[in-house]
């Protein structure tokens, strides 16, 4: 049983149910229902099967059977168009005009509502994508390309900054003229030599452009929340070398001090290396003439043959681990040593003692600092991070020594600060000082003359931390001007460098300590990266170089924009730039794999032809995860069509209007059903005209004009506007052309809402998504259906004899039309009455066989003004031996407005 439910209010009756003859999944039955169902993030309705909440991403999944209970409770949901209709719409026929069908040419995208986005400047601008979908561009569109690597921002001179950029536009070729490249609003080239750019077409080479290398920008250097423009420089000052504080607690990775205990130096800090002598209880046993034995907690030390250590404390000395025994069954873990020259170690005093084993060193970088609490990561005998140190055993201790090792023996040092994220290498580095109040002497006069400024900049591999390399710097000013200055240090060899800087007092002489104006900040620091690619295939590449500082804001040099059209095979042939849509689809057909093999060709000639006659084009980016069936769709959806698959060929289809009764019969291919093929009677189902129906459609498209979302109101003579439909499509860039979608919209809201369903044999599969049939249900006063049994051509026309007397007494022009053995349709045909069984035709287009051992021709009769149903076939879907066949009505109305223009 299943139930449909307006809310979850206790004691509300079902609004309607139903029943079920087998086993299905829940998807199943909507779709039974609602030939438009399509799954979708948010639902208007929730589903209990058995009193137990099925989530939306299970219903395909989860069957139920006749004897289960299935409540479905109607879900309001914000002001999505499906779920307004949805809650507004009373009594169980609401459920199937919520789901009315499903307009063909609908882009994927159409009608899905979200909150609106933050309107802010970095709303355009380009940005960093890492590990997003690579842009695609359809037709012409306007674009922020990404960056591919950090922009290099430097000073070339001391008032003159510059920023350099590498980024992509998309995937593919594009046709981008130099004129349409802009910073902000303004185009790049009207800048002259403060700005310059390069385009590279996929694969091209950029070995000889320096915006290609791979910077890595070092997040901790830049503006400070204090405003200034980088890190203050100071001078270095003598940093406190011991921690004297009574009591420390080890556990983990931490080292931290008891309240009352006293604190750690308030002047050390984050990345300094610390040396920790913490002593346990280790216990030294004699080996004999072979080796002692160390036992003890030993874990801590995570010890491995040819691991050099030292210990502090009972048998200090430098020593290389010989073999390792971890604890086990209640025995402690134990350890035998070597000498560095390989000789085995004896002699050590026995017995019980304290000792502080580790790396040869003992050093620990601090990764977290306050004043109680410090977080520690361990050095390796070599300088490098021992990833594997398992931490400190829990202990408190009075007597353990921390203080600085012997390369931090200086404060007033802004960093040290990684030059590259973990893992990777660099080759050079680069950095800024800036001078944001200028560099000069001002003497007692006024009068501005040239001083020096200095500062030290060091750094040293990471992974070895062993000494510094020291390089003294002098810069030279004689400005109140702002002023920047940047230096460059190739490294001796590839490595993750830390670097630090400080402020270094030199006297100047007389008065000019007093007078300087030398006011210093580190403003960048970056490292070249060791990977830095030369080519990009399959992408459209471009370069910038910008001169900034007081040439443009900071904001509009990351404002790069450019105006581009897909360059793609033309069916016309050659390539070239276009925006039309089916070059772009067989594109990406093609590039899925398929050949003209898989492609139902002379059709997508077909739709290409009336799409370019119309003026019909597919705009748009394409920057999202996208199933390329919804990609295709969606540029479809623009000439008002879709992708089939039909007899194994790929093929758009268009919803169009049809030639109908020109020259007295319907479009070529029609196919014919009636109650003489059909094993399942005509269904229609629908509802009646509400108070809640749609009145309106406004379209939201993306104009490229003003570059912008723009809504354009979709009314049909009548319509108030009182309830309006919200329609948001892409790849429409128009205001013409949207109305044109909204109209035709608008048209399907008020004349297709039926569903026709009936159950043929084999005849079925005769039909594909959106051919066109007429349909006969043998109703009273509308088309009859019966068996041609004979013909005769005679001098004033051609008899047909039917197996059913033919009812004329409807009064009126009434018409014959004949099923072909293909299932097409002759006709209709005027008739006129001979006798109860026979009418005259004044022509047949064909021969009929009504003796031959196959299915004999169909006759569907009836007044002309209620001659069968013409439809749109929406679905023909084989299962347990005969066809399941659905369509729409076809009302040439909807197509009204197709080639009408949007009022002034």
């Amino acid at each position: 049983m299943i139930e449909f439910y307006p809310n979850k209010l206790s004691n509300t009756a079902p609004l309607g149910t139903w029943k079920t003859d087998r086993r299905m999944t829940i998807e199943e039955w909507l779709k039974s229902q609602a030939p438009s169902y399509e799954r979708r993030e948010s639902p208007p309705i929730s589903i209990v099967l058995n009193d137990e909440v099925i989530e939306q991403e299970d219903w395909h999944k989860v069957s139920f059977k006749p004897s289960h209970l299935l409540q479905i409770y109607r879900e309001p949901k914000g002001t999505d168009p499906f779920s307004i209709t949805y809650a507004l719409f009373k009594g169980a026929k609401a459920v199937l005009k919520a789901l009315m069908p499903k307009m063909p040419g609908m882009p994927s995208t159409a009608g899905a509502q979200s909150g609106d986005p933050l309107t802010e400047a970095s709303a355009k601008g380009n940005k960093v994508k890492l590990g997003d979908t690579i842009r695609q561009i359809a037709g012409h569109q306007r674009t922020y390309p990404s960056y591919l690597t950090q922009p290099r921002r430097y000073f070339a001179g001391p008032r003159d900054q510059r920023v350099e950029m590498l980024l992509y536009v998309g995937e593919g070729e594009y046709d981008i003229p130099i004129s349409k490249v802009r910073v902000g609003q303004t185009p790049l080239i009207s800048l002259g030599a403060d700005a310059t750019f390069s385009i590279y077409q996929p694969g091209a080479d950029l070995s000889a452009d320096s915006a290609h290398l791979n910077w890595f920008n070092v997040p901790e250097v830049g503006a400070s929340s204090s405003g200034s423009a980088g890190l203050e420089l100071t001078v270095a000052t003598t940093l406190t070398q011991y921690a004297n504080a009574a009591v420390y607690q080890f556990s983990g990775d931490t080292i931290s001090i008891p309240s009352g205990s006293g604190t750690f130096p308030a002047d050390w800090s984050a990345g300094l290396i610390i040396r920790v002598v913490a002593p346990y209880t280790y216990e030294a046993v004699d080996g004999g003439a072979s080796r002692d034995i160390i036992k003890g907690p030993l874990e801590m030390l995570n010890p491995s043959p040819g691991m050099q250590i030292e210990i502090a404390g009972n048998n200090a000395g430098y020593y290389v681990v010989n073999s390792y025994t971890p604890a086990a069954s209640g025995n402690p873990a134990q350890m035998t040593l070597n000498y560095d020259g390989g000789s085995p170690v004896v002699g050590l005093t026995p017995g019980t003692g304290q000792a502080s084993i580790g790396p040869r060193g003992l050093r620990y970088r601090i990764t977290a600092f306050s004043t109680t609490l410090m977080t520690l990561e361990r050095l390796a005998s070599d300088g490098s991070t021992d990833d594997a140190w398992p931490g400190f055993d829990t202990m408190q201790s009075v007597v353990a020594v921390i203080s600085l090792d012997a390369s931090n023996l200086q404060g007033g040092y802004r960093g040290p600060f990684a030059c590259c994220p973990e893992g990777e290498k660099v080759t050079e580095l680069e950095y800024s000082v800036f001078f944001s109040n200028g560099l000069c002497g001002i003497g007692r006069e006024g009068q501005i003359y040239e001083i020096p400024s200095y500062h030290t900049f060091e750094y040293r591999d990471m992974d070895v931390a062993g000494p510094w390399t020291v390089i003294e710097k002098v810069h030279s000013g004689s400005s109140l001007d702002a002023q920047g200055f940047t230096n460059r240090i190739v490294l001796p060899y590839p490595m993750r460098a830390e670097a630090r800087i400080k402020k270094r007092f030199v006297d100047l002489g007389g008065r000019a300590n007093e007078e300087a104006r030398d006011d210093v900040n580190w403003y960048d620091l970056r490292g070249r990266m060791v990977n830095s690619p030369t080519s990009y295939p399959g992408l459209t590449v471009m370069t910038c170089k910008i001169r900034g500082g007081d040439r443009l804001s900071a904001q509009s040099e990351s404002q790069i924009s450019a105006e581009s059209t897909t360059i793609l095979p033309l069916m016309e042939g050659g390539k070239g730039p276009t925006r039309d849509i089916v070059p772009w689809c067989l594109y990406q057909l093609r590039k899925l794999g398929y050949t003209d093999d898989d492609l139902d060709l002379p059709e997508w000639q077909a739709f290409h032809e009336i799409c370019k006659a119309r003026g019909d084009t597919y705009d748009e980016t394409i920057d999202s995860p996208i199933i390329v069936k919804d990609m295709i769709n969606n540029a479809l959806a623009c000439g008002y069509g879709e992708l089939v698959t039909f007899h194994g060929l790929l093929r758009p289809v268009r919803d169009a209007a049809r030639p109908i009764f020109e020259a007295i019969q319907y479009g070529p291919k029609t196919q014919t059903y009636s109650p003489q093929n059909m094993t399942k009677m005509l269904k229609i189902s629908g509802s009646m005209p509400s108070i809640n129906d749609f009145d309106g459609v406004d379209v939201e498209y993306f104009s490229t004009k003003t570059w912008a979302w723009e809504t354009v109101e979709c009314r049909w003579p009548g319509d108030l506007g009182q309830k309006v439909e919200k329609v948001k499509v892409v790849g429409f860039s128009d205001e013409t052309r949207a109305w044109r979608f909204g109209m035709r919209r608008r048209g399907h809201q008020k004349f297709r809402t039926d569903v026709y369903s009936w159950e043929t044999e084999m005849d079925g599969s005769n039909s594909g998504y959106l051919s066109f049939a007429v349909v006969a249900d043998d109703a009273p006063k509308r088309c009859q259906s019966a068996i041609l049994l004979d013909f005769q051509v005679t001098g004033s026309g051609t008899l047909l004899r039917s197996s059913e007397p033919l009812d004329f007494s409807a009064g009126g022009e009434h018409w014959i039309g004949i099923r072909r053995l293909d299932g097409m349709l002759s006709g209709p045909w005027v008739a006129t009455k001979v006798d109860a069984y026979t009418a005259r035709v004044d022509a047949l287009d064909f021969t009929p066989v009504v003796d031959g051992p196959l299915e004999p021709p169909h006759i569907l009769f009836g007044p002309a003004a209620r001659w069968a149903y013409p439809t749109l076939i929406t679905s023909s879907d084989p299962a347990n031996g005969n066809v399941s066949v659905k369509g729409m009505p076809y009302d040439a109305r909807v197509y009204t407005y197709d080639d009408q223009f949007p009022p002034a």
